[in-house]
Formats: structure tokens, sequence, C-alpha cells
């Protein structure tokens, strides 16, 4: 006997974090799932770092790192 198909919606979130506001972004994340669940939707995914954003090195503090890291590393 084969096994019994589920067949379910399944989709890819295709937005851009709010730049620089995780909290923000979090309330985006919310709307779009909420939309999703309207449109019968029972799987979304999202990118890898989504939530807390690019570019992580945006911030003063780790721009200031970065940039004394890259210039350790020149000749």
């Amino acid at each position: 006997m084969a096994p019994k198909e589920t067949k379910f919606k399944v989709a890819a979130a295709h937005a851009a974090p709010v730049f620089m506001d995780k909290a923000a972004t979090i309330k985006k994340t919310i709307r779009l799932i909420e939309q999703a669940a309207k449109d019968d939707i029972k799987l979304l995914v999202f990118p890898e770092t989504f939530i807390p954003g690019y570019p992580v090195r945006a911030s003063a503090v780790n721009l200031k790192l970065c940039t004394m890291g890259l210039m350790l590393t020149l000749p």
C-alpha cells in the first residue's frame, strides 16, 4: 500500500528586515506570518538572519573593530 500523501502550501518570505531595528523587524515578521496564515500557508520560511538583520558590522562599535582588524591585515 502506498503511503498517504499530505499536501499543504509552503512559501518563502521575500522581504527585507527593517534596517537596524530588531523590534520593528519582529513586528513585521508577525504581520507576514499572520498574512501567510490568512492565505492558508502552513509553512513560511525566512532568511537565516532575518530577525537580527544585516549588516551586523554596521554598529559603531563593530564598525570600529572591523576597521581596526582590516588595518591589522594590511601589509
